[in-house]
């Protein structure tokens, strides 16, 4: 349904409809451009939608495709082509991976599970090391305890006698 102001139609109500309906159509056109042949961007976008009344929505808004697309650095004017566009390395790229939804997915950062386990494991293993050698440290040091205890003992048990012998 398209609201008529002043004879012109807007087909968008909101300016969010609008910027929405454009980066869908620029996922969607990314596709279907060429990667190393010249186009012309209006003729692409009429391609994307068969049915009249969402061609004249997505014809309406051609000229912020074509701005967004150059500001995203996905096409260009080619040295000596006025009309015409060409995908450069980025848009190539995004129409590589899917479309610009799935491009800047690819964007994101990843977890890299090759860096994070061998840290993980270092941890592991400094501290088991530390555990074994404080349990080690302790059975030691009640060794050493035990003998002195033995020690004062047996010289108790001699005060003893010799104080019995008196």
């Amino acid at each position: 349904m398209a609201l008529v102001v002043n004879r012109m139609v807007q087909y968008f109500l909101t300016d969010e409809e609008k910027q929405n309906a454009i980066i869908e159509c620029v996922d969607k056109l990314i596709l279907q451009l060429p990667d190393f042949n010249y186009f012309h961007l209006h003729q692409e976008i009429r391609k994307i939608e068969s049915d009249n009344e969402k061609k004249k929505k997505i014809v309406s808004i051609t000229s912020e495709i074509r701005v967004f697309l150059e500001r995203l650095g996905y096409i260009e004017h080619p040295p000596g082509g006025n009309a015409v566009f060409i995908l450069t390395e980025k848009g190539r790229s995004a129409k590589a991976k899917g479309g610009y939804f799935k491009y800047l997915k690819s964007l994101e950062p990843k977890r890299d599970w090759l860096k994070i386990i061998p840290i993980i494991l270092s941890i592991i293993f400094g501290l088991s090391t530390f555990v074994f050698a404080y349990l080690n440290y302790q059975k030691n040091n009640s060794k050493f305890q035990l003998e002195l205890l033995k020690n004062k003992n047996d010289s108790l048990q001699k005060r003893i006698k010799i104080l019995e012998r008196k």
